[in-house]
């Protein structure tokens, strides 16, 4: 049983043994192998982790879960990983969830500061105009232009199938 080490080794105290390296979950202080903090698998100190147990993800060298805004649990690498910059969630870098302001939310989960001209921004996601109107604005049934062979009243910012009465 060892009470301490020599040069390059660390006194494991659980079972009074000197080694090399520490076992995962603790780290060298001073020639002892001390436990890492509570959410570490190993560390360089004892607050600066290395890897994370299963389930938390690497983060400016903490372990967490979930990942802090703007960021996903990228679960290869087992890391927090960056969210696209359009993107305040994600669930991988190309899949947006929430758009960063200025930006909206499309149906391919992609972020852009402005919708097409056949969609509409509503509630931050660009939604499809009605299926006449080319282009809308405020709301998908608000059209300002019909696709052929449609008529567009303008009055009512409606497309129809035919001329409507009263509209030439």
């Amino acid at each position: 049983m060892c009470s301490s080490c020599t040069t390059n080794y660390s006194l494991l105290a659980s079972n009074y043994t000197c080694l090399l390296l520490c076992p995962d979950t603790y780290t060298s202080v001073n020639q002892t192998c001390t436990p890492c903090s509570s959410n570490c698998y190993t560390c360089s100190t004892l607050s600066l982790c290395l890897t994370c147990p299963s389930n938390l993800y690497l983060f400016n060298a903490t372990c967490l879960n979930p990942c802090p805004s703007a960021y996903y649990p990228n679960t290869t690498t087992a890391k927090c990983a960056p969210c696209h910059y359009t993107c305040t969630t994600c669930t991988n870098t190309s899949y947006c969830t929430h758009c960063s302001i200025g930006y909206q939310l499309q149906t391919n989960f992609t972020c852009i500061s402005t919708c097409p001209n056949y969609q509409v921004p509503v509630n931050g996601i660009c939604l499809n105009c009605s299926s006449m109107c080319s282009t809308c604005q405020q709301t998908t049934n608000n059209c300002t232009a019909c696709y052929t062979p449609y008529y567009y009243a303008p009055t009512q910012n409606a497309c129809y199938n035919s001329c409507p009465t009263l509209l030439y």
